[in-house]
């Protein structure tokens, strides 16, 4: 490789190096949520296999969000 093109290269690589870093950083910060959130939804399914009570009030703000995304996924499709 061209020794004047060195510098060049290694900022390249050292700025894609970091966009893949915050990417990693985002897509595990999402994967962590949507683990509290499905757990979130299996205790509600259980609450509700076991209990003719309405899901207890902590569980309903994640049982609303997963109601309206399946909507809207039934609209798009």
């Amino acid at each position: 490789m061209d020794v004047t093109l060195r510098p060049l290269v290694d900022e390249l690589s050292r700025l894609s190096g970091a966009v893949d870093s915050e990417r990693a950083a985002a897509d595990r910060a999402l994967i962590e949520h949507l683990r509290v959130e499905v757990a979130a939804l299996r205790r509600a399914v259980a609450h509700l296999r076991i209990s003719h009570q309405p899901v207890p009030e902590a569980l309903r703000p994640v049982v609303a969000r997963a109601m309206v995304e399946t909507s809207e996924l039934a609209q798009a499709g």
